[in-house]
């Protein structure tokens, strides 16, 4: 009887001590955040064959109590019962550990995931979607428009960036792994630095496509100005009907005089021409107007 009793006391202090040592992991380090839940998981389950050797415990001290003093049994149940207090607290102390961790690491996952696909977005964003937006853009369509269009896409993903940012901070409170706090840091400081790259590159791609839209307007200004002289200035007076035979002294000499000045008109408007013609050959290696009018220059210009 006296080992049995032994053997049940020993029994409730190994317990006692398997319990309490639940509590210290709320005071180890989680650099290791995966091994660290992996270990809480094993205390858990550890925690429930407790629960079941508690049971066993005390259907033994109940069968052995009629051979027992009353005051070995009251020891024995009082130890018992603080047990089962104490394992109650352990059960919501790991089960509160590890719901707090899994919710860290799904946190930092989730930051990861936007992370990666924001840096994604802006990269391609960078190299392929600006060029589709801007590219072939005429003064048939609104600039006014499209600026508005991607400031607005940028500032909604600046926005995205700056509540990306605040979680990793929320995030760096609670990470105690060196490396993992220097990774996190580091794609903070990307995700800024490519923001920013697209904002700059955005407003000179803008800016740049502002002055290809001006530079061909003043092609087709010009253009116009060169037809209408021509057509006005030159053809005119070169398709009038004349009969030298029937031309006085002055009248003859009032045509040579109109000639004279269309020659001259000609030589000032060469400076103009060779302007126009500039202008077409720089457009043409231009990408910010509309294929049917890069078509239209070299026609022109010939």
């Amino acid at each position: 009887l006296l080992i049995r009793y032994n053997e049940l006391d020993h029994a409730l202090d190994d317990v006692s001590i398997s319990i309490k040592s639940i509590r210290t992991l709320q005071q180890q380090p989680t650099d290791e955040l995966n091994q660290f839940i992996l270990q809480c998981q094993s205390k858990d389950r550890k925690l429930t064959q407790h629960r079941h050797e508690l049971q066993r415990l005390r259907q033994t001290i109940t069968e052995i109590s009629p051979e027992l003093h009353p005051d070995d049994i009251n020891q024995l149940m009082q130890k018992l019962n603080v047990l089962e207090i104490q394992w109650s607290d352990a059960e919501r102390i790991i089960r509160t550990l590890i719901d707090n961790l899994t919710k860290k690491r799904s946190e930092y996952h989730d930051f990861e995931n936007k992370c990666k696909r924001l840096i994604e977005w802006f990269e391609h964003f960078l190299n392929t979607e600006i060029n589709h937006r801007i590219d072939g853009l005429t003064l048939e369509a609104s600039l006014d428009i499209l600026k508005t269009e991607i400031r607005n896409l940028i500032s909604d993903k600046r926005r995205s960036v700056n509540d990306l940012i605040i979680a990793a901070r929320v995030l760096q409170r609670h990470i105690t792994d060196q490396l993992q706090l220097q990774t996190l840091k580091q794609q903070i400081d990307r995700l800024e630095q490519i923001l920013n790259r697209t904002e700059e590159h955005d407003e000179k791609r803008i800016k740049k496509t502002e002055i290809v839209l001006k530079m061909f307007h003043d092609f087709e200004q010009g253009l116009e100005n060169l037809r209408s002289w021509m057509m006005d200035t030159i053809e005119t007076n070169l398709q009038k009907s004349l009969s030298i035979n029937t031309l006085n002294a002055n009248q003859l000499r009032d045509h040579q005089q109109s000639i004279i000045a269309i020659e001259t008109d000609i030589e000032k408007y060469t400076t103009i021409v060779s302007s126009v013609l500039a202008l077409g050959h720089y457009l043409l290696s231009e990408i910010d107007i509309r294929s049917r009018n890069i078509n239209s220059i070299p026609r022109t210009i010939q």
